[in-house]
């Protein structure tokens, strides 16, 4: 009996025991625990050996009794949190919320900004208003995926612009104030680098707001870009080269480059494959196609300078 492994044992089934009973009570359970040790779960007189003591058979059996008195009492009530009166109640709450609300209304300005980043302004062209239903056919929306992947495509025909463009005021060979083929090829990587930091940036934005609303805002951009690039070798403006091509362009380009690609994965999830390649060799290809048409159309409207100088700046 002063084994203190076998008085831990029984002690511990005991426990078990007990806490079952509590839990499901069943009329066949026996109420009285066979044990070879009451005298220490009824909280008798406990006499432990000095082995036992040194073997840890004290806090061993000490900690069985306190958790079996704990089961049988009878449980008290859950004391009050100490910080439940330092709040008001739940509605003063809600109210001081609501005025707070209230009070900070945000502007029409505002408002419509929100609603544009969230997707969901202009109401034409959010997400919502271009749900199709089971019967659409979605080879549909191919050609329109290619499309805008051949326009931005066009980009990577830049290098069709750097002869006219370091010849804008020389005919045969470039003139004194004619641009270097360093000061203009660089206008490529600046497009190509902002196109890609605005996918990288804006590409949770584009998933949000949904394919019209990114590519109407793409078109326009680009658009103004190109416009602006117009403008600078109209008048030999440099930096209007880099920010109307380059910068303005590369945002309206990284814009129109992702969203067809977002849109044929998701109305292809069995194709996705397929979907890729489709957006991708059509973007390879826009640079074939727009590499085709700036030469005929350079023939067409370049002109070239028709003064040259003074007759005496020419003679020998």
């Amino acid at each position: 009996d002063t084994n203190p492994p076998m008085a831990g044992v029984s002690c511990l089934i005991a426990l078990s025991r007990a806490q079952l009973r509590a839990r499901t009570p069943n009329p066949s359970f026996p109420r009285t625990p066979a044990l070879p040790f009451p005298h220490i779960l009824q909280g008798g007189p406990l006499t432990i050996p000095p082995r036992a003591r040194r073997g840890g058979g004290v806090l061993l059996l000490s900690l069985s009794r306190r958790l079996v008195s704990s089961t049988h009492s009878t449980p008290t009530a859950r004391p009050e949190p100490l910080h439940s009166s330092s709040f008001p109640p739940r509605s003063t709450t809600a109210s001081v919320v609501v005025r707070k609300a209230s009070s900070a209304a945000p502007s029409a300005g505002e408002s419509v900004l929100r609603e544009f980043w969230a997707g969901r302004y202009p109401r034409f062209l959010a997400k919502e208003s271009i749900l199709e239903g089971d019967d659409f056919n979605r080879w549909k929306v191919v050609p329109a995926a290619m499309s805008i992947q051949l326009s931005v495509g066009s980009v990577f025909a830049w290098s069709m612009w750097n002869g006219p463009l370091t010849h804008s005021l020389g005919v045969i060979v470039p003139c004194a104030t004619d641009w270097s083929i360093g000061s203009v090829v660089p206008v490529f990587s600046t497009i190509c680098c902002v196109m890609g930091c605005t996918t990288a940036v804006l590409g949770a934005w584009m998933e949000r707001a949904g394919p019209r609303l990114v590519n109407g805002l793409a078109a326009v951009i680009f658009s103004s870009g190109t416009l602006l690039c117009g403008y600078g070798a109209m008048s030999h403006q440099l930096w209007a080269l880099y920010l109307g091509y380059g910068v303005v362009g590369g945002v309206g380009a990284g814009l129109a480059y992702i969203s067809p690609i977002s849109s044929l994965i998701k109305w292809f999830p069995d194709r996705k494959g397929v979907a890729t390649g489709i957006c991708l060799s059509s973007f390879g290809g826009g640079a074939v196609i727009a590499s085709q048409a700036i030469e005929p159309l350079l023939r067409l409207y370049r002109t070239p300078p028709t003064y040259l100088g003074s007759a005496s700046a020419l003679k020998p």
